[in-house]
């Protein structure tokens, strides 16, 4: 058994990946030290979302210049 908390059996993520055949995907985990669980306080709910904001508008600018790249690679052949 593992002694991880982080750990667990399966996710979407791992469906999505396998079942589907998606490339890529992304496990998305809320700021917390390992005492609220689930049970976010409420003073962290906003912190907490404008990180997530953060985070995804970094993904996404990241993924839209690799692929802008990419397109831009292929065409210049």
């Amino acid at each position: 058994m593992s002694r991880r908390a982080d750990v667990a059996s399966g996710s979407s993520g791992d469906w999505v990946k396998a079942v589907a055949g998606v490339k890529y995907t992304y496990t998305v985990e809320l700021r917390d030290n390992g005492t609220c669980g689930f049970l976010l306080p409420a003073e962290y709910i906003d912190v907490s979302g404008r990180e997530m904001f953060n985070a995804l508008d970094a993904l996404s600018a990241a993924v839209t210049r690799r692929r802008h790249q990419q397109v831009f690679h292929v065409a210049g052949r």
